[in-house]
């Protein structure tokens, strides 16, 4: 006579299966983001190293968030279809890698041609057109962008604009955030991250952006298991828990109100300003 499982049996080894399964795939899957989060950390260390390389050649100086190559003095007027070089192209020239600006997670989460210039009337001018991290506006700084600029010099300005940031300005290159684990935030969009972080969300100007084009739109993420990534100005990258505190002093003063000590940074959406100079996100 022959065997055969019964229906009991059968019934148990598929509960070992589903249990087994229930178990092992968590496991797999945190391995595998694991894998992402060290390849992003690669990629933020590779990053950080060419802006100091670019910082070398140009006395120290950071590149500037963007300006255009089709107007005089750079300026970046919206609705011209200028075209656009930015501090990605000009990074990136001494990696000649586009796939570094790309995490592993999100690959597409700043769509920098398609969602950014294009609705704004402008081009690309570089090879990069989607990235996932942002760099610090503050330290990045935006001569050519209005409302800055200098006055008479690009259509539509009226004001000085902010000069170039050098390394030799810095008082705390340790905690000084260059580029982050980031994604595009269009005005209007809520941001159900600063939802979970933040108890004054509805307050906050990360949630909700109001404009097309400022530090607001670029709020980082923490897309690794809830741990962000990000490098800083002395050349080294490192992860953070979201809600972890850096361990910087406090900025001595805000553009919404200087008299006021306001935490430079706020993670893992605020990672704008720089450390005893200036704390502004909108940069």
């Amino acid at each position: 006579m022959k065997k055969a499982f019964t229906l009991i049996e059968l019934l148990v080894v598929i509960a070992i299966i589903a249990i087994l399964a229930a178990i092992l795939f968590p496991v797999f899957a945190q391995a595998k983001e694991a894998a992402k989060k060290t390849s992003c950390l690669s990629n933020a260390k590779q990053n950080i190293l060419a802006v100091l390389m670019y910082n070398g050649d140009n006395d120290g100086s950071f590149a500037q968030s963007a300006y255009s190559t089709t107007f005089a003095a750079g300026c970046v007027v919206p609705g011209t279809g200028s075209r656009i070089y930015s501090v990605f192209d000009a990074i990136q020239s001494y990696t000649k890698n586009v796939q570094i600006y790309t995490c592993p997670s999100k690959p597409d989460s700043i769509l920098w041609k398609d969602k950014v210039l294009t609705p704004l009337g402008l081009q690309v001018e570089g090879p990069i057109t989607v990235a996932s991290y942002a760099p610090n506006f503050a330290l990045f700084e935006d001569p050519a962008v209005p409302p800055t600029g200098q006055p008479g010099t690009c259509p539509g300005h009226t004001v000085a604009g902010d000069g170039v940031i050098n390394e030799n300005s810095l008082q705390d290159v340790v905690y000084t955030p260059v580029f982050y684990d980031s994604k595009h935030q269009a005005a209007g969009t809520i941001n159900e991250e600063v939802r979970e972080v933040d108890p004054n969300y509805l307050t906050n100007p990360y949630y909700q952006v109001v404009g097309p084009f400022s530090g607001y739109n670029f709020p980082g993420t923490a897309r690794h298991s809830v741990q962000i990534v990000i490098n800083f100005a002395d050349g080294h990258a490192k992860t953070y828990r979201r809600n972890a505190k850096l361990p910087v002093p406090n900025s001595p003063q805000s553009y919404a109100n200087p008299t006021v000590l306001t935490p430079p940074y706020n993670l893992p959406y605020d990672l704008n300003g720089l450390i005893g100079i200036v704390s502004d996100p909108s940069s």
